[in-house]
């Protein structure tokens, strides 16, 4: 193939059906823990019609496979869905999360560059030494 390594070959590249694997554990975890979701974010002080009513919001009241179906069509459409303990949507979070994500990547990316330039000059400088092994 050319020398060209296909984009699924790739070990940092992830298939869909990897994704859905990982957040499949995630949905698992949620089921299984020991505290109601809507009696949480209802609060301590909530009626019961309130916690019926936030279960029947997030799709509480729905059988698990439903949810589950739900849960990956939104993963398929890359829907992140809204986040009901700040009241906005997830891609308002992700997007005030953005700037200080890329000063972490640029600044990592500075980093990664200006070390390996420098093992590279050294190892060149100075074949079979330690540092040229390392």
């Amino acid at each position: 193939m050319n020398g060209v390594t296909p984009c699924c070959a790739s070990p940092y590249r992830t298939r869909p059906a990897d994704h859905v694997a990982h957040h499949h554990g995630g949905v698992r975890l949620f089921f299984i823990a020991p505290n109601d979701v809507a009696r949480t974010l209802a609060g301590r002080q909530a009626t019961p019609e309130t916690v019926a009513r936030i279960s029947q919001r997030l799709g509480l009241d729905r059988p698990i496979w439903e949810q589950y179906l739900d849960f990956i069509g939104k993963a398929v459409r890359r829907d992140p869905g809204y986040d009901y303990y700040h009241q906005v949507p997830v891609t308002e979070i992700m997007a005030q999360a953005l700037p200080i994500t890329l000063s972490l990547v640029v600044g990592a990316a500075i980093i990664w560059l200006v070390l390996g330039v420098f093992n590279g000059v050294v190892s060149a400088i100075r074949p079979r030494s330690f540092i040229d092994r390392s």
